[in-house]
This record gives C-alpha cells, sequence and structure tokens, in this order.
C-alpha cells in the first residue's frame, strides 16, 4: 500500500510541475502580445511636444489602437486639434516588433514622422516623433530628455 502511495504522490508531483511550467511558458507567451488590439493606458497616454505642448492618446474620442501592421485613431492637442495616426495617403506602421515608422497628419500642424519612436517590451512608447514643417519634436516619455523628476508623462499601450 505504502508503495502504491508513493507512486501515485510522484506521478502527481511530476504533472504538477509539468503543469506549473506549462502555466509559466504560456503566461510568458501571453505577456508579450495583446490577444486584442492594443489600447492606451489611462494613466500613461501624453506626449510632449516643445511647440505645441501636451498631446492626448487616450481622449474619448481618440480611440488609438495599436497592432502588429500599424496604429490607428487619433490624438488630441488642445492647440492644434485633431491629428490623424492612419490617414489614406500614409500613416504610422509597426513593424511587429514595436519599431514605427510612418506618418501621422494634422491639417495644423502637417506630416509628423514617427521613425523616431518605439514601443519596448513594457508598452511603452519611446523616442521622438518629428515635426516635418519646423523639426520640432514630441517626446513619448519623460526617460528619453531625463526630465521625470520635472513632468512624469509617458504613453503606454498593452500591445506588447
Amino acid at each position: 500500500m505504502q508503495k502504491i502511495f508513493k507512486y501515485f504522490l510522484k506521478v502527481e508531483l511530476i504533472s504538477f510541475s509539468f503543469f506549473v511550467v506549462l502555466l509559466v511558458f504560456l503566461g510568458a507567451k501571453l505577456a508579450f502580445a495583446s490577444e486584442t488590439n492594443g489600447i492606451i493606458d489611462g494613466n500613461y497616454k501624453y506626449a510632449w511636444g516643445g511647440n505645441i505642448g501636451w498631446l492626448n492618446f487616450n481622449c474619448d474620442n481618440c480611440n488609438v489602437s495599436v497592432i502588429d501592421g500599424g496604429l490607428s485613431g487619433y490624438a488630441w492637442s488642445r492647440q492644434y486639434g485633431w491629428i490623424n495616426l492612419n490617414p489614406t495617403t500614409s500613416g504610422v506602421k509597426n513593424n511587429g516588433e514595436g519599431t514605427l515608422s510612418g506618418y501621422a497628419w494634422s491639417s495644423n500642424l502637417g506630416w509628423i514622422n514617427f521613425s523616431g519612436v518605439t514601443i519596448n517590451s513594457s508598452g511603452y512608447f519611446l523616442g521622438y516623433a518629428t515635426i516635418e514643417s519646423d523639426s520640432s519634436q514630441i517626446n513619448f516619455n519623460c526617460a528619453n530628455a531625463d526630465s521625470c523628476n520635472l513632468a512624469d508623462f509617458k504613453v503606454k499601450t498593452d500591445w506588447k
């Protein structure tokens, strides 16, 4: 009887270990990508443009979506209005690994080049987009300029 008990205990321990390893593996896989289109985090939604002020990527009608192929929706600037992330003739592209490229459009600012922006494995946007008309930049994370002690801003998505 004791041998049978030890045998079942050993089988259960092996099964449990396999289950834990499987959960860790699947959990790690799921942590790297949103099962649906990525959205912008409500707490981390602001970028800063030195010449244009704050840009909100999660306003009531922004509807920003981040997928492997690119971004869609709008960012909002109180001073300059809507910025279209996926205009018909261009759009902000994502290479599937978080490196952005392409252009957003604002009727008041013109083309905005996203080739200097990436999304890291935690979902944070890093780098700068450039407004083509005056070469000014939009900073997506205070860590880029080591300015978080002055203004703690960043843009974050659940797409990873």
